[in-house]
């Protein structure tokens, strides 16, 4: 076997690994770790299947669309049953995605093309593909001769878009527009997001001056409702006032400094993820050092997964034993 080659199990490992960057939306990582090794023909039966469907995933988060159509089918093709599932699933929405980029080529009109662009927008909020959504919300909100309902389901899907950026006012405006129209069907969505603005405000309104300890249930409702928005800069912000706050301390501390590693997970920052997650281990109660402790041994299994796809992609031979 050459230093290139890997074991069904090694294999394994990277489809694992690649599973869990897509859980936190780092297609790229996982992109890295399935291409070589697909390229060169590595992943055979079902498990071609799989490395496709984590593949098509990973173009997915990339916007590479075209991509992802290609991994897609080929899934749909050699996976089992469950994965051809998925990657039928995913088909469809890159139909519904081509389907809004043809109704929004020269602006929506009617409510068939608002229709097609909300369906692509709805698509994109959901895997939390935020750029995507506000494209494609504001292509239908901006659009001509729309139903009443549609105008709304585009204020408030634009109003979801703005709260994960942190921009409340406008926020706020898009749900006074979708609130006007009194769309019974919209009315829980729009109290929903009308919610997490409330709680954002109050972390914002803690933090405007300083941190006392009556408000550190505030930071913490602001930080649980922007990581729940996606706004993981801005959950970071929130739990990281709390926890360079001298009014937290103890296994209150560990709490915060595990959810700083969670954060810090979604930001791709995997370094100080294992940083909290050590001081989680150590300093939180019984129950949030447990689950620490097995996040460190998924975050150093991810590493040997990488370094596994590293070795792959060296032209330098491995060392050999006395050298």
């Amino acid at each position: 076997m050459s230093n290139t080659d890997l074991t069904d199990d090694e294999l394994d490992q990277l489809l694992v690994g690649a599973e869990r960057y897509l859980a936190v939306q780092d297609g790229q990582a996982a992109y890295d770790l399935l291409a070589a090794q697909h390229e060169a023909g590595a992943f055979q039966g079902q498990r071609l299947g799989r490395a496709s469907l984590l593949l098509g995933e990973a173009c997915a988060q990339l916007d590479a669309w075209d991509a992802a159509h290609y991994y897609l089918e080929e899934a749909q093709r050699e996976g089992a049953a469950d994965v051809a599932e998925q990657a039928r699933t995913r088909l469809a929405e890159v139909g519904r995605l081509d389907a809004a980029i043809d109704a929004t080529a020269d602006g929506v009109t009617g409510e068939d093309e608002a229709a097609a662009t909300l369906a692509a927008a709805d698509d994109a909020l959901a895997r939390g593909d935020y750029d995507g959504a506000w494209r494609y919300y504001s292509y239908a909100y901006d659009g001509l001769q729309l139903s009443d309902q549609q105008v709304v389901r585009a204020a408030v899907g634009m109003a979801w878009c703005y709260l994960n950026a942190g921009d409340l006012d406008t926020a706020a405006g898009y749900l006074d527009v979708a609130a006007s129209r009194d769309d019974a069907s919209a009315r829980e969505q729009i109290e929903a997001a009308r919610e997490r603005m409330g709680a954002l405000a109050g972390g914002d309104q803690a933090l405007a001056d300083g941190v006392e300890r009556d408000e550190l249930n505030e930071l913490n409702t602001a930080a649980v409702a922007a990581a729940s928005s996606h706004d993981y800069d801005g959950a970071y912000n929130y739990f990281e006032q709390m926890y360079t706050s001298s009014e937290i301390a103890g296994t209150e501390r560990g709490r915060v400094a595990f959810n700083l590693g969670m954060v810090c997970l979604w930001r791709h920052d995997y370094d100080a993820a294992a940083a909290y997650y050590e001081e989680a281990r150590s300093t939180g109660s019984s129950q949030v050092g447990a689950r620490a402790a097995e996040l460190l041994t998924k975050l150093a299994e991810l590493d040997q997964a990488d370094e596994l796809a590293a070795r792959t992609r060296s032209e330098e031979p491995l060392a050999a034993p006395g050298e």
